[in-house]
């Protein structure tokens, strides 16, 4: 079979590895692999290997969890209280006044 004719047969993968030392600071390594049959330029097929190692360091603070981004007395608004229960704007001696009437 002529290698025009041949089905296409590839593999592509990668594999990530990350040690957390602090809040900021992470070690990594990444493992990386592409291989295919058929190449169109030689006779012989492909296969590449690709090794990564290194420092990440995280420039912005971690984000807060939706739970925490709620709780009272935190200073942000509270969007998760009904509409009945949060207090009204009306002054409590303009609604004694309606009633009078």
């Amino acid at each position: 079979m002529s290698p025009q004719n041949r089905p296409i047969k590839s593999v592509v993968g990668q594999f990530r590895l990350d040690y957390k030392l602090s809040e900021r600071l992470t070690v990594f390594t990444r493992v990386e692999f592409y291989g295919q049959n058929i190449n169109e330029f030689s006779q012989l097929p492909l296969s590449r290997r690709r090794y990564f190692g290194g420092l990440e360091i995280a420039l912005s603070r971690p984000r807060e969890s939706a739970h925490r981004a709620h709780e009272p007395g935190d200073g942000t608004a509270d969007f998760a209280k009904p509409a009945d229960s949060m207090d009204s704007v009306e002054p409590q001696g303009e609604s004694d006044r309606q009633e009078e009437r």
